[in-house]
């Protein structure tokens, strides 16, 4: 029995197959992926099902998931994307914390409501905002024009 078959039979004992995915069932890393180790180096289990099973992962490529199971590791729920690609499918999906549920925001989406009903061009600006609510002015532009909190139109 040769190397890469005794690395896939070892792969498919922490498999528990679905319906739909291939559940794993061995270790998980703190972002809830699962983990595979071969010759003592740590593996994401979805990149190394996807190697296994379908061949070369390109450099600073990833692997994306059309089942949004960060556990399924079935290659045929497995895909090549760009980072940018995984971002837009996560933000598509509704997986990115934004606003209130982003752990770095400041600010609740009344107060966001609040400043955007509040600016009127050229008489109650982002200047006299940021004084108002003690938020710098450009903060206060970019909450106005959509740059941050864009997703709360």
């Amino acid at each position: 029995m040769d190397k890469k078959q005794n690395i896939v039979e070892r792969f498919m004992r922490f498999i528990e197959k679905t319906p739909t995915c291939w559940m794993w069932k061995g270790a998980i890393d703190t972002r809830g992926y699962g983990v595979f180790s071969i010759k003592r180096f740590n593996k994401i289990a979805h990149r190394t099902s996807y190697e296994l099973f379908k061949g070369l992962i390109p450099d600073k490529m990833c692997i994306l998931h059309s089942c949004d199971t960060r556990r399924c590791v079935n290659p045929d729920h497995l895909r090549i994307g760009t980072h940018k690609e995984n971002m837009i499918d996560a933000s598509n999906k509704g997986r990115m914390a934004t606003g209130e549920r982003n752990g770095r925001n400041k600010y609740s989406k009344e107060l966001i409501d609040k400043i955007r009903s509040s600016y009127i061009p050229r008489k109650f600006g982002a200047d006299r905002l940021g004084r108002k609510f003690g938020i710098s002015p450009k903060t206060i532009y970019g909450i106005i024009k959509y740059v941050t909190w864009k997703h709360s139109i």
